[in-house]
């Protein structure tokens, strides 16, 4: 009976061991707390896209947009990222809701 228990206890440990050793997987869905702001957002601004057309074409750029805070609205200057196979970057947007302005986050698609 020994045996047995102490098998079934190494056998537990392995699978243990296998789990933490697993690659991890890319997340494409990210959790975020939903924004809602009861203030129209401003206009984007004009932003200089430098070094143009980005350091390679495996690069995306990504438009700043206004986030909003306890402080009210500030810009949140755009950057170029690296561009996952075969997606395409959508900007993040406010879109206006029967309760004001919601936060739609940019995302790779």
């Amino acid at each position: 009976m020994k045996i047995i228990a102490i098998g079934l206890l190494g056998a537990v440990a392995l699978s243990g061991l296998t789990a933490c050793n697993a690659p991890s997987q890319p997340q494409d869905r990210v959790i975020v707390e939903e924004k809602i702001v009861h203030d129209r957002p401003p206009p984007p601004q004009h932003e200089d896209m430098s070094p143009a057309p980005g350091p390679s074409d495996r690069y995306a750029w990504n438009p700043g947009f206004w986030d909003h805070d306890n402080n009210g609205f500030r810009w949140s200057g755009g950057r170029w990222a690296p561009r996952p196979p075969n997606r395409n970057w959508v900007p993040a947007r406010w879109e206006q809701t029967p309760n004001g302005y919601r936060l739609v986050p940019g995302h790779w698609q």
